[in-house]
């Protein structure tokens, strides 16, 4: 058995405190904010006005762009945006960049459903940032309830959501083996007695 030299309080107040971190960084709720990796390059959609697409209703599909190399320019960029649904394809434009960091693109989802949305974007001449391609799968519906989040998934590349919730369960995990072994120790020492 490994031998602990804290105190049995302040083993109790360690993993109570990591524990509590751990909860705390438990995601609140699903939002309409998708996170898609190609390489170095991440994008994040963002569906505006309330993360929340509605069929029917125009909204703004907004693309953050973020380059690990720093060498991407959005405006230096043929940022192609395809919307699919059931396989078939409804719409296909390059999204507009009003700045370096972020594309945006105006849309009205027909219907509810799950909707594909695929971007592609291939530098135009003197850009020097590497092509990428990402998706995003979230479903639309027809009256914007908060209650059912119309977040999926992404298809490529990984959310850094999944890695902080990782890392949230390893700490809560650790606080609640800690709380256990004070508690077992405290069984164990009550029958000597």
């Amino acid at each position: 058995m490994i031998k602990v030299a804290m105190g049995k309080k302040t083993l109790v107040i360690l993993a109570t405190v990591l524990t509590f971190l751990g909860l705390l960084q438990l995601p609140k709720s699903a939002s309409a904010h998708i996170l898609a990796t190609d390489g170095n390059m991440e994008v994040t959609l963002h569906i505006r006005p309330d993360d929340d697409p509605v069929a029917g209703e125009p909204q703004i599909l907004v693309f953050l762009y973020y380059d690990s190399l720093d060498v991407f320019n959005a405006q230096q960029c043929s940022c192609v945006v395809t919307i699919q649904k059931n396989g078939q394809t409804l719409d296909h434009q390059t999204s507009t960049a009003p700045t370096a960091y972020f594309g945006q693109l105006p849309y009205t989802f027909k219907s509810q459903g799950v909707y594909n949305v695929y971007l592609s974007g291939t530098p135009i001449a003197g850009a020097s940032f590497q092509p990428f391609k990402v998706s995003y799968y979230f479903r639309v519906t027809g009256n914007g309830s908060p209650s059912q989040p119309n977040r999926i998934s992404q298809q490529k590349g990984s959310s850094g959501s999944n890695q902080a919730l990782i890392v949230v369960g390893a700490v809560a995990a650790v606080g609640l083996v800690m709380a256990g072994a004070v508690f077992y120790n405290n069984i164990k020492e009550g029958r000597k007695r």
